[in-house]
């Protein structure tokens, strides 16, 4: 599988285009990679006629595609183009966004033929892909469908469209969770009454995918929902569409008269760091569990900049 691309693109007024992929190796890929995101130097050549126009043609290809590499020969780009010419240039517009629309469908072609491969590539080139869900909203949900995950309902990497295919009667919603590892994930409380309902939930372990899932909002008319922190809703949802699932109660364990003392003590025990504490009537393996405003993933992210002084209000079910 390919790990950048060598482009010999041909644009005329009906936007006939032929591109070429070959086969070359990824060190140089990946470390640019580590460079940092404004580090990065381009590596597509402009051309018109097999005369070059311009090296380093950074306008051909949003940012977050510079991994690729390689030559485009424009025949409607005029050899005598200049700098102050090509920056506003209706060419230039159509040449970006066709590109962009045309490697992204390789991208999918290459998933679609050889998933082993791409899971492969992926593994060094995800980041690149996510970085495009924040800032190319045109395309967003074509880059969505590129991007992998783990989930609730079998081991190993699945895509979206994997995840479609197995939704729930009447679901509307495709539910997530953040955890670094799969086993974490599994093992996680906010998944038990997911478990229960038999729903379909995707695993992210990076903290900056639930940035980028918000930021595509939906799929398919299906809004992308944390579980973390929107489980009170959620679940309440769920009791009500399938009682007969959730009909034995973790505080069938404790008399009714013992909870709310046992609540009260808990919540003094924590001081602080708790607004109130409450039984759970959806946990049945876990002993307790945070439901706060902020999910943990964005947590994480807020924490390096500076945010540690704030006091996020979080509840506790026991």
């Amino acid at each position: 599988f390919f790990f950048f691309f060598f482009f010999f693109f041909f644009f005329k007024q009906k936007t006939a285009y032929e591109i070429m992929p070959s086969l070359v190796g990824s060190e140089m890929c990946i470390r640019d990679r580590y460079m940092g995101l404004g580090q990065e130097p381009c590596h597509i050549s402009l051309y018109s006629r097999k005369v070059l126009i311009k090296q380093k043609m950074t306008e051909l290809l949003p940012r977050y595609l510079r991994f690729v590499k390689g030559v485009v020969d424009c025949e409607d780009i005029p050899l005598n183009l200049s700098r102050e010419t090509y920056q506003g240039s209706a060419h230039i517009e159509r040449l970006k966004s066709t590109l962009t629309k045309r490697i992204i469908k390789l991208l999918r072609d290459e998933m679609k033929r050889d998933l082993n491969s791409y899971q492969t590539w992926y593994k060094d080139f995800a980041m690149f892909l996510k970085e495009g869900l924040t800032i190319d909203r045109e395309n967003a949900n074509d880059i969505v469908e590129l991007i992998m995950f783990q989930c609730s309902y079998k081991t190993g990497q699945i895509t979206l469209e994997d995840y479609m295919q197995n939704l729930v009667q009447d679901q509307k919603a495709i539910y997530f969770l953040f955890a670094p590892t799969y086993e974490k994930a599994m093992n996680s409380p906010y998944l038990e009454p997911f478990k229960t309902a038999g729903i379909p939930v995707m695993f992210t372990e990076h903290n900056l995918d639930e940035m980028c899932l918000r930021s595509v909002g939906k799929y398919k008319d299906l809004e992308f929902v944390n579980i973390e922190t929107s489980f009170e809703k959620l679940v309440d949802e769920l009791e009500k569409k399938y009682p007969h699932k959730f009909q034995k109660k973790a505080t069938e364990t404790v008399p009714e008269e013992d909870i709310n003392p046992l609540c009260l003590w808990a919540k003094n025990e924590f001081g602080g760091k708790v607004t109130k504490v409450t039984a759970s009537k959806r946990l049945s393996a876990s002993p307790g569990m945070i439901l706060g405003e902020v999910s943990s993933s964005m947590r994480q992210i807020m924490t390096p900049v500076s945010y540690t002084h704030l006091t996020l209000p979080t509840n506790r079910e026991v």
